[in-house]
Order: structure tokens, then sequence, then C-alpha cells
């Protein structure tokens, strides 16, 4: 292997530890990085074996450090509370990471439970 392209592996490699972590993903510039990938995909065809699997690890990162802020997220007592749809499993870390300590999922509105438990929550005071 190239320095060059060793180096856009390890490059590669650092940002998925660092989209990990929790980084803000503004700062990390992942894209600048799939754009490398993809370049050298194009210049060198032979890399495409071992520089496709890291592009899907990268992107793979990249979606996982996003789920979480597609809820919106209100103050509620002394914690948070978001609603939305049911979180992937592989989301969950990353729910983790950013605070999050409990998940419930409503799957269905059925019967007279569903609506007890949003007569509960309102009855909380919030």
């Amino acid at each position: 292997m190239d320095t060059n392209l060793d180096a856009l592996v390890r490059r590669a490699e650092a940002t998925i530890q660092t989209l990990a972590r929790g980084d803000d993903l503004e700062q990390v510039g992942v894209d600048g990085v799939l754009l490398d990938i993809e370049a050298a995909m194009q210049s060198s065809p032979m890399a495409r074996a071992q520089l496709g699997p890291l592009m899907g690890r990268l992107r793979a990162a990249r979606k996982a450090s996003l789920e979480p802020h597609a809820a919106h997220w209100v103050s509620v007592g002394g914690g948070h509370l978001a609603i939305g749809p049911r979180p992937k499993l592989k989301s969950l870390s990353a729910l983790r990471r950013h605070g999050a300590t409990h998940v419930l999922t409503l799957l269905s509105a059925v019967g007279l439970e569903t609506a007890a438990i949003g007569h509960f929550a309102y009855s909380l005071s919030f």
C-alpha cells in the first residue's frame, strides 16, 4: 500500500473513532474524508477492495452520530424528554452519549392503556 493510501486509511479510522466518541460532526470533517476516499477509489481501482468497506463503516458512523439529533428534546422536570420514532438498536449507544438514560417505546395506541399513560404524564405537571 502506498503512503498516501495508508495515510487516508489512518485518517478514516481516526474519523470513525472520533464519531464514536460523539464529537461534533461539523468539526470532524467526515465529508472531506469521504470525498478523499471516493477520489482514491477512482484513481486506484485496486484500492477499492480496502476502501469500499472503510467508506461503508464511515457512512454508518456518521449516520449513527446523527440519529439522536433527529428527536426534539424538551426540558421536563429535572431532565429531558423526546418524542420520535423507535430508535434503531445501533443508535442506542449514541443516545447514551447524548445523555439519554431511558427509552420508552409505545408501539401502538390500543385501548385505555395508551390514554392512561398520556393522562398520567399530563398529571405530573412538568
